[in-house]
């Protein structure tokens, strides 16, 4: 458990500032706004890290794929597995609506949510994980009920104020913390597993 605290905490320490100064030079930058792309940034350090999203110094061509939906047997832990897949995502789509306001859409925060599942799933093939399709549609089922919670609690809110609009920072915000991990990830690991600490 301290490994994967450690390993999530040396991403997040360097995608939180990314994102920062990136939207900052967007001119979307505010205390509140900072407080929840945070809360943001560490939820997607600790979803890729718990996916197995590898360094890409440790991908390795090792497919294992599954595209018949709902095809595994139908054990407890079946089902277990694919609930906490949809649970998952729900911070995904709630944080969506409430950051963005072109994503106050369902149909724009089930594609992002789709999508950002597609991408966990396709570099899967590259590491140890299963591709699943049972993944991709419960991940994006996840994303759906998060929207449906966000907007049960602040529609009322939405109608009432503007947002920020641009898709493209919606889509930095997901890239950052998954490029970190992917590049920068190991040699930071590796200072601090290097530390007196750890030996």
């Amino acid at each position: 458990m301290i490994y994967r605290i450690v390993d999530v905490a040396s991403v997040a320490v360097i995608a939180l500032p990314i994102t920062w100064v990136f939207l900052a030079l967007r001119g979307n930058w505010s205390i509140k706004r900072a407080c929840l792309l945070s809360v943001f940034a560490v939820y997607l350090c600790v979803m890729f890290d718990v996916v197995g999203i590898p360094a890409c110094q440790y991908f390795r061509w090792e497919p294992a794929v599954n595209l018949i939906p709902f095809g595994d047997e139908k054990s407890l832990r079946f089902f277990f597995q694919i609930g906490m897949n949809a649970v998952m995502f729900l911070p995904f789509g709630f944080l969506l609506p409430v950051l963005w306001e072109s994503c106050r859409s369902w149909k724009v925060t089930l594609l992002a949510g789709f999508l950002t599942s597609a991408l966990i799933e396709f570099l899967q093939l590259f590491s140890f994980r299963a591709t699943d399709v049972d993944d991709l549609l419960m991940n994006t089922l996840g994303a759906f009920l998060g929207y449906l919670l966000a907007w049960v609690c602040f529609h009322r809110k939405w109608q009432k104020e503007s947002g920020n609009t641009h898709l493209w920072d919606m889509i930095a915000a997901i890239l950052i913390p998954l490029l970190v991990i992917l590049f920068l990830r190991t040699p930071i690991s590796d200072w601090i597993y290097g530390l007196p600490l750890f030996q």
